[in-house]
């Protein structure tokens, strides 16, 4: 099972042993939007290495972003908007995801493995494909 403790670490829990899967990240957290250090959210996800964490401040941000990276990305609550898809491609194992209103479709790619998507909102009629919950004991929930 895949859970953080706080805020900066995330672990798998294999029922043995707590392995830190995102621990602070590889680099100070980075922010995304008016004021921040990136524009857009493909930019940041461009510019940062493995497991540095991402702060979307509030906004609408348009665009279609691809995570192809382990990465905890999290927006500030119901005011974080992505008008656009969100898809875990190859390389994003493990990430997380949190606390923004994704307007489009959730893909998660073939191959894909243990992405965490908490406390996020879609429209009624957004879709989260290419999705499995394999042998884990716990899958998607409303």
């Amino acid at each position: 099972m895949l859970y953080g403790n706080d805020t900066n670490n995330l672990y798998i829990d294999d029922g043995v042993t707590l392995t830190p899967v995102i621990s602070g990240g590889a680099g100070s957290e980075v922010t995304v939007g008016s004021g921040g250090d990136y524009a857009t959210i493909a930019a940041a996800i461009a510019a940062v290495t493995t497991d540095t964490p991402i702060l979307i401040l509030k906004g609408t941000y348009t665009e279609n972003v691809t995570v192809n990276k382990r990465l905890k990305i999290s927006g500030q609550g119901y005011g974080t908007v992505i008008s656009g898809t969100l898809t875990f491609d190859t390389g994003s194992d493990f990430s997380y995801f949190e606390l923004c209103k994704i307007t489009g479709n959730i893909a998660l790619n073939t191959g894909v493995n243990g992405i965490q998507l908490m406390n996020f909102y879609t429209n009624s009629s957004a879709t989260i494909t290419d999705n499995s919950t394999g042998s884990l004991i716990q899958g998607i929930e409303e």
